[in-house]
């Protein structure tokens, strides 16, 4: 169990860093927000419905977030031209999937089927797609399904040099290209049924702003969003975020709202800058309230030139002046808001929009990933507890008194850790047993253990179960006092009501630490030969 949490751990970092990389690509090759996790959805899905097993669908999940690695090494010429390419600069960009290959190829943990989505995705059916014009169902299906939901989601989304199309358009064209760009088995599949395209890719699309941020804040945002991306701590996502947007955007004031809860609820995160009538963490705002909930409601960016004249009153954060307010997205759902501001007369425009949704995107990513460490390292936290259970019992096990003996709090008065107390080791063993079992059953036996296990924790700190019907006890007494305290257990374990003719009865077996350096095992293994020297006297135990 402990393997496999770790395995999950380490998936769910992966996982997070490749987001963060798709949606730093985004960010530099001005694609929709929102498009990297909208087919890695999508393909997944599709993969699901064509048969492709859990191994394969998480290689064209991974390939899906990397398919346009190999812009980063595009010239921004090239990328960034808002019209129609040339000739020449259409070569150039279809190098991006040998690029990409290229780049894929040096990450070690990533699956081929990974490597050959990032190359492959551009491929047609009838031979004429780059770089290497396979052929049909010579091109990977993972390639095919990504090629189909990555193409069906551009004609949607608005493009530098496009409007978005509708969706019975992007349909039509879609069955236009089965056979010729597309696998038509694919295509049929995807577009199985009326709308049925939508179980893929969802319809909400987001505007792409007229203008477009400058150089120096993509660059800013691809280096920066990374690391922010990387974080496993929510707070210090929240922190440096917030630091990247006043730093990209040059803002006086930057807050984050997280939420709605189930009562509607937004939460006060982090306010950072200057903050008329700073409020503290932890303020409440109604979905719907001012220019934050109106954000958190609609999910939309809002932006407003001198919000006191907007709203005849101070924002919902104390600062005055021209604020946009962000929605922070996740799968389509809104998790929190962004919102930043500057005086009156230094307006937030467009440009600051478009860096801020990217910024935002990457804030879901990292404050999701955050989420899953934090589910992984508790579900590894409750396997570590149950690895020290007997799970018949519910006491400790012989991990957890192994753990125990070493405990310096075990063996340290409170207080005065330079005084040892003395530890006693018991061994208790029930008398006859084995016949219980035989004679009763193995169901009725269990649960003489579970009272034993219950009436011994009730009279002692430190109980385990060794196995059997064998337990053993860690005392902070001297040998003496150590020893009454389980001949008076044996005792009560003597009138404990268990339905049997016979009354149980136990042997014990008790020793004195040798704090020079004795190990648990040696101590146990006293107690256990005094134990059987008791049985063999026919007594309790032996004083």
């Amino acid at each position: 169990f402990e393997r496999a949490s770790h395995i999950r751990q380490l998936e769910a970092t992966r996982e997070g860093a490749l987001q963060a990389l798709g949606v730093a690509l985004e960010a530099r090759d001005f694609e929709t927000k929102g498009h990297t996790e909208r087919v890695v959805t999508g393909a997944v899905r599709l993969g699901k419905q064509l048969g492709l097993s859990a191994e394969d669908l998480d290689a064209l999940r991974q390939g899906a977030y990397l398919h346009d690695i190999g812009k980063l090494m595009v010239p921004d010429s090239v990328l960034l031209k808002p019209g129609l390419l040339d000739d020449n600069e259409r070569l150039e960009m279809n190098r991006h999937a040998q690029f990409g290959a290229g780049l894929a190829a040096s990450i070690p943990t990533l699956p081929h089927l990974a490597r050959q989505v990032v190359r492959h995705h551009h491929e047609r059916w009838d031979g004429t797609g780059y770089p290497d014009g396979l052929i049909g169902e010579a091109i990977p299906l993972a390639a095919r399904i990504f090629s189909v939901v990555d193409v069906y989601d551009a004609l949607l989304s608005v493009r530098p040099y496009k409007p978005a199309w509708s969706a019975e358009k992007a349909r039509a064209e879609l069955l236009r290209q089965a056979g010729l760009q597309f696998d038509p088995l694919v295509v049929r599949t995807f577009l199985a049924e009326e709308g049925g395209e939508e179980q893929f890719i969802p319809k909400v699309r987001f505007a792409l702003p007229s203008s477009q941020p400058t150089r120096r804040s993509l660059d800013k945002l691809l280096e920066r969003g990374l690391e922010i991306a990387a974080l496993d701590d929510p707070e210090q996502v929240i922190v440096h975020a917030l630091s990247l947007a006043a730093e990209l955007l040059e803002v006086e004031a930057a807050v984050v709202w997280l939420g709605p809860d189930e009562a509607g609820q937004l939460e006060l995160a982090y306010v950072w800058g200057q903050v008329k009538d700073r409020p503290t963490a932890g303020s409440k705002l109604s979905v719907g309230s001012g220019l934050i909930g109106k954000t958190a409601a609609s999910g939309i960016p809002q932006r407003v030139n001198d919000y006191q004249k907007w709203s005849g009153q101070l924002c919902e954060y104390g600062a005055l002046g021209n604020v946009l307010a962000v929605p922070i997205l996740m799968t389509q759902k809104v998790i929190g808001v962004l919102a930043v501001s500057r005086s009156c007369g230094d307006e937030l425009g467009t440009e600051e929009q478009l860096v801020l949704e990217r910024l935002v995107h990457v804030i879901a990513v990292a404050l999701e990933n955050a989420r899953r460490i934090a589910e992984l390292i508790f579900l590894r936290a409750q396997a570590e507890t149950a690895s020290m259970i007997d799970h018949l019992t519910g006491v400790g096990n012989r991990r957890a008194m192994e753990d125990a003996f070493q405990s310096a709090s075990l063996f340290r008065r409170s207080g005065q850790p330079e005084k040892t107390l003395p530890v006693s080791v018991a061994v208790l063993d029930l008398v006859d047993f084995k016949r219980i079992n035989d004679t009763s059953g193995h169901s009725q036996g269990d649960r003489i253990l579970q009272q034993v296990a219950g009436l011994l924790s009730n009279l002692f700190p430190h109980v385990y179960r060794l196995g059997g019907d064998e337990f053993a006890l860690l005392l902070n007494l001297e040998f003496e006092q150590a020893t009454q305290a389980v001949l008076e257990g044996i005792h009560q374990i003597k009138h404990l009501e268990t339905g049997m003719k016979d009354r149980l009865k136990a042997n014990a077996g008790v020793v004195q630490w040798d704090h020079a350096g004795e190990s648990l095992a040696d101590s146990l293994e006293r107690a256990d030969h005094r134990m059987y020297r008791a049985k063999r006297a026919g007594l309790p135990i032996i004083r």
